[in-house]
């Protein structure tokens, strides 16, 4: 009876194994794998509501899973993902292990798209469904599984984010990824990578109005001690990342303007860009890495590299031992962004974001300018800087500032400018300022000086002037000391150049030896050492209307030097009319007089009361005369033989 009883036991266990290996031998056929994927699929699109489909899968329960052709829709039947391929190879016999080596992960021609107008995300019917009522307790003594990774391949992947409640779609398409693992610890979150390669990367970011209830979020304060860009508590570490054959844009929509031409801050874009880091660690709230980038912004500047030790923290982006070259300019040595809350302050860059920056031994062209302010492509200057930086676009300031530029000129000092960008308005503050230059070098900057002949600029040569400026390039106060190849003269002055009419001047100049008969293009006038004021328009002699009262302490004229001369009078058109008193030791005149430099000799009309003019002295006669009285002289030119 025994033995009939342990026969039957034996063949029903038999049978029962049999049974076993034949479900197992089933379970790794792909027919009978695709088979159970079509009913779970069928049923899960049925309790969702909406679609869910695999074409085909071919997985072993030992170490790998292949699917193909994975859809997912929301409950609007919209994509919600596409997997063209999904591959997965895992340890071996890991359903006996406590740890799990995830070898490899490959997912090919994949779509991933998020979308909400509201609260609510279009996958989070998903995660409703699948949720557990309670959450499990862990059993006393249980162990953990642990999961590592090796390798990720990711092929034609694209992740697109619509999120209108706050206004801001991400699209991420990736060409190609492949991530090398040293060591993953998903429990402590530590990820200590060889390298990432990704190839093809299209990254657009757009900022617009968010249909949520605006309410101003305060900013992030550090004190708290919670993370800014690192919730999850993850450290990262890679030897290498490589980004190749990229772009990324970051784009905002504003009411008051449309897109710039030119380098805009709220619409940048990116192409071609190659970027390398090297020693890449992101721990806690700091991200570091060496790293060098090249690529073109879409205004059309060109960056043939910009490498630095970057440091990214919530309060500031660092680049230390920085160097950005383009093809006309270098910029060397330090360069930081501060701000009190990254997203809210780079969404104003202009007047939010602090500059900080040293720059040494660096040259820059003013054609990169133009790509920020347009009004500098005439230029056409190549500038040697060094400066220090501190400020925002908007307001900045620069100190212990040398600018040189072509043979002659350089700009010495310290600047203050608010209202940059925009060159022409912006208010410049320059102190402790030292100019030097010529007028065809200072041409290209200031076109006054561009086809003007006379008065004759050209004849002052190096021009060196030392003082300060307050003002905009078209209205403006300046105060100095101007060293020129025919005298030099300080000034005091207030200057005004429209865009459109005569440039308007008023204030107080006093010159040494300043020789302005090769200023005005006449030999009937030398130097002068003279005090007064002016106040007139225009700087071409043809055009120009202004008033000039002063003293002469000395004043060449037809050779000889006057002494003791006031005069007030208006120059118009080349014509000088006023008030003249000479106290000379060789002339005593009180009179009204009119010169008229127009042809090339001058004309003179003189009426008043001469005394004790010698005009063999004063190089009007060869003979000895000296004249008394009551006069109207009307004459031309440098000798008494032209008296009219």
């Amino acid at each position: 009876m025994f033995r009939t009883i342990t026969k039957i036991i034996g063949r029903v266990l038999l049978t029962l194994i049999a049974l076993l290996l034949l479900v197992v031998l089933l379970l790794q056929t792909e027919f009978f794998q695709n088979f159970l994927i079509s009913k779970v699929t069928k049923q899960l699109s049925e309790d969702l509501k909406t679609e869910i489909k695999i074409k085909h899968v071919s997985f072993s329960f030992f170490n790998k899973m292949n699917l193909e052709e994975m859809l997912v829709r929301d409950q609007k039947k919209d994509t919600l993902l596409y997997a063209g391929a999904f591959k997965l190879r895992i340890t071996d016999w890991f359903f006996l292990k406590d740890h799990i080596d995830l070898k490899y992960i490959g997912l090919e021609n994949a779509t991933i798209k998020t979308v909400r107008k509201d609260t609510v995300w279009n996958y989070q019917f998903i995660i409703d469904h699948f949720a557990s009522p309670k959450p499990q307790k862990k059993k006393t003594g249980s162990k953990s599984v642990s999961l590592s990774l090796q390798k990720i391949d990711f092929d034609n992947v694209t992740l697109s984010k619509t999120d209108f409640w706050n206004g801001q779609n991400i699209n991420l398409h990736i060409g190609a990824l492949t991530i090398d693992a040293r060591k993953v610890d998903f429990v402590k979150s530590i990820f200590d990578i060889r390298y990432i390669n990704i190839d093809r990367l299209a990254f657009k970011l757009y900022d617009y109005h968010a249909l949520k209830p605006k309410k101003d979020r305060p900013y992030y304060d550090p004190s708290t001690g919670e993370m800014y860009y690192n919730e999850g508590g993850i450290t990262i570490h890679s030897d290498s990342i490589k980004i190749s054959n990229s772009e990324v844009s970051l784009w905002k929509e504003l009411k008051n303007r449309g897109v710039k031409v030119e380098l805009d801050t709220r619409h940048l874009t990116f192409s071609k860009l190659n970027v390398t880091a090297k020693a890449f660690n992101f721990n806690k709230d700091t991200i570091s890495a060496r790293i060098n980038l090249q690529g073109r912004e879409r205004s059309g500047l060109d960056i043939k590299h910009l490498k630095a030790d970057f440091r990214l923290t919530p309060q500031i982006m660092e680049f230390k031992h920085f160097d950005l070259k383009t093809p006309k300019s270098q910029f060397r040595d330090y360069l930081a962004f501060h701000f009190k809350d990254f997203n809210k302050d780079f969404g104003d860059f202009e007047n939010k974001v602090g500059l900080e920056g040293h720059f040494v031994h660096s040259t820059v062209h003013t054609d990169d300018i133009a790509y920020i302010e347009p009004s500098l492509k005439s230029w056409n200057k190549n500038i040697q800087l060094t400066t220090d930086l501190k400020g925002i676009v908007y307001d900045f300031a620069l100190k212990n500032s040398l600018i040189k530029m072509d043979e002659h000129s350089y700009i010495s000092g310290d600047l203050a400018m608010k209202g940059f960008p925009e060159f022409d308005t912006a208010h410049m503050n320059l102190q402790h300022l030292v100019i030097q230059t010529t007028r065809a070098e200072a041409a290209p900057v200031a076109p006054i000086f561009k086809d003007i002949k006379s008065p004759n600029f050209d004849a002052m040569g190096v021009m060196l002037f030392r003082g300060n400026f307050v003002g905009t390039v078209h209205d403006f106060f300046t105060e100095g000391n101007f060293s020129t190849a025919i005298g030099s003269l300080y000034t005091k002055a207030h200057l005004t150049f429209p865009e459109k009419g005569e440039p308007r001047y008023v204030g107080s100049i006093t010159t040494k030896q300043f020789n302005i008969g090769k200023f005005i293009n006449s030999d009937a006038i030398g130097e002068v050492d003279f005090d007064g004021t002016f106040d007139g328009s225009s700087y071409k002699l043809s055009n120009a209307k202004s008033t000039l009262k002063g003293h002469f302490k000395s004043i060449e004229v037809n050779k000889y030097p006057y002494s003791n001369v006031d005069i007030n009078g208006t120059i118009q058109k080349k014509y000088f009319t006023g008030t003249l008193n000479i106290s000379d030791s060789n002339a005593s005149v009180l009179s009204n007089i009119q010169v008229d430099f127009n042809g090339k000799a001058p004309k003179f009309n003189i009426i008043g009361d001469i005394q004790n003019v010698a005009l063999q002295k004063l190089n009007f006669t060869k003979d000895n005369f000296v004249l008394t009285g009551l006069f109207d002289l009307d004459f031309e030119g440098n000798n008494i033989d032209d008296y009219i």
